[in-house]
């Protein structure tokens, strides 16, 4: 039961400091397993120790939904003083992502931290690299065929950061 997922690499003499494009490969990804889960919320929690409200109760719903949607391979996490945002990154999920991104960035003085969550490990982001995953997801819009944007034109989680 494996998923599609993404490879990222930047190309030689690419800079992502400089705003630089990365390129961004296709290839299966394991499904997470009860085991990958339980070892990636243990990560979520420390974590959110560190920056999410106690009193808040977005963590228990993000447990909830990466136990019982095992075979997303790759999510956005958003943690932050007063809750926490998710976003499956798969092309059913790219609207969700992108309001994910806006809200994060727009709302806040300093916006939070993206992390990727994947079966091996969750990695804290740029939110350049976040934009890219996003951008380069599937729009769900374009039809089966279809690319998620039109080469040469910026999305909104581009021109907004």
């Amino acid at each position: 039961a494996g998923g599609q997922g993404a490879l990222i690499t930047a190309l030689p003499g690419m800079s992502p400091e400089r705003g630089e494009r990365l390129m961004t490969t296709t290839r299966l990804t394991p499904a997470f397993t009860p085991e990958q889960v339980e070892s990636r919320l243990r990560d979520v929690r420390e974590i959110a120790a560190r920056v999410v409200h106690p009193h808040v109760n977005d963590l228990q719903r993000d447990e909830e939904t990466l136990r019982r949607e095992r075979g997303v391979p790759r999510w956005l996490w958003v943690p932050f003083e007063n809750g926490t945002y998710l976003a499956p990154l798969t092309p059913s999920g790219k609207r969700w992502a992108e309001e994910v991104a806006r809200l994060s960035r727009a709302a806040r003085p300093k916006a939070p931290v993206p992390y990727l969550i994947t079966p091996e490990r969750i990695t804290a982001l740029s939110w350049h690299l976040a934009s890219v995953l996003i951008d380069d997801l599937q729009d769900p819009r374009a039809g089966a065929h279809g690319l998620g944007r039109q080469p040469g034109r910026r999305s909104e989680t581009e021109t907004n950061g």
